[in-house]
């Protein structure tokens, strides 16, 4: 691979002038987010692959590498601050005859050794996700208060316009049903928007909690665990049918909200009981497939979602919510709410368990230490 490697990167040498100092060179970072998007496969491909030395990266500084280029210094250099390619002063190297021969061998690297290494990683659990929790999270807040504020916005108040014989006026009420009607219709765009803000944050939150809760993973979890969907997340973290008829009743209102709400607006409008299609019965019209099951349907009302619905949905969300912050779940949820990015690698899952075994104390010590530890990667401050 290394020919190969060698190869693409023509031109390239690992000579860098040993008293040439990079901060009096020029670079340059715009558009290197798009041609370079993940600058650590530079240092790899360049130091740990093909041996070129690395440099003082500076103050706020992450790591550094000189080389040449058609005989010419070049550094790359990742900083707090960002992502850039270094040139000596004067130097006519054009920008492409840098980044074409690069991007060339990173495909050729990541063909042949990083993809089948991601792909055992993968396999093993050897691996983290970024706990994005708080933006799930206030995307689903989001649109639940709107649809709030709408659906109270949509109750008709009483004019205070008097028409003849001092009743209120035609247009007066005509005017505040309109109102009504437009509150109403953007309070169920908002409130279906909240349904499904909602299971994404659920799905996201399961694979979280599913690290945090500490519990060993064979070879093929992780990928079972992405593979699944909501009801099979939630069943790897906490099993409903398991809490009585509480559970059991939750569970079967998370099933129909899916069902009648989320899945129609997210899938073109297609229902999964055949709602939405519609068969001739010879001269007697047209009638839905799902023929007297249409009382479930979505379209069975005027208005998909009122704000009767929209309640009652808030509330099993709700419920649910309480399910997976209290009792054994609540250290695990601990770390998430604390925007920890979980692993799931044995050494890992063992960390977060000894720390739950040893109480919430441990576990905000534990959090303590991931904080700085995180703060001082994101400033660079090595």
């Amino acid at each position: 691979m290394r020919r190969k490697l060698r190869k693409k990167l023509a031109g390239f040498s690992p000579e860098f002038p040993a008293d040439l100092d990079s901060w009096e060179m020029r670079g340059w970072r715009e558009g290197l987010e798009d041609d370079l998007p993940v600058p650590a496969l530079v240092l790899f491909l360049l130091n740990r692959v093909l041996g070129y030395r690395q440099l003082d990266p500076g103050d706020k500084g992450r790591w550094a590498v000189g080389c040449s280029v058609a005989g010419e210094p070049v550094a790359f250099r990742d900083r707090k601050f960002g992502f850039e390619i270094l040139v000596a002063p004067g130097s006519t190297l054009e920008q492409k005859r840098i980044l074409f021969p690069l991007k060339a061998a990173l495909r050729v690297l990541e063909e042949e050794l990083l993809v089948p290494e991601a792909n055992e990683q993968i396999h093993d659990c050897r691996v983290a996700v970024i706990n994005r929790f708080g933006e799930f999270s206030h995307r689903y807040q989001y649109f639940r208060t709107k649809a709030d504020e709408l659906f109270a916005q949509a109750e008709i108040r009483p004019s205070d316009r008097k028409g003849m014989e001092g009743l209120p006026s035609i247009s007066a009420v005509t005017a505040e049903m309109n109102r009504a009607a437009v509150a109403e219709r953007e309070a169920f765009f908002l409130s279906a928007a909240m349904v499904d803000a909602y299971y994404s944050l659920l799905e996201h939150r399961l694979i979280l909690l599913r690290a945090f809760t500490g519990k060993p993973m064979a070879a093929g979890d992780f990928e079972k665990l992405l593979g699944a969907n909501w009801e099979g997340k939630l069943v790897m973290v906490l099993d409903l049918n398991s809490k009585g008829r509480e559970g059991k009743e939750l569970l079967g209102e998370l099933r129909r909200i899916k069902e009648r709400i989320r899945n129609p607006f997210a899938h073109g409008g297609v229902e999964n009981d055949r709602g939405s299609i519609y068969v001739q019965l010879g001269s007697f019209g047209a009638v839905p497939a799902n023929f007297s099951r249409a009382r479930n349907s979505i379209r069975f009302n005027f208005r998909p979602i009122v704000a009767e619905d929209h309640a009652a949905m808030c509330g099993v969300f709700d419920r649910l919510d309480a399910f997976l912050e209290t009792d054994d779940l609540s250290l695990p949820h601990r770390f998430l709410d604390s925007s920890v990015d979980p692993a799931f690698d044995a050494g890992m899952l063992t960390e977060y368990t000894t720390a739950i075994k040893d109480g919430g104390e441990a576990v905000d010590e534990w959090i303590d230490r991931w904080s700085r530890e995180w703060e001082r990667h994101q400033n660079a401050d090595y």
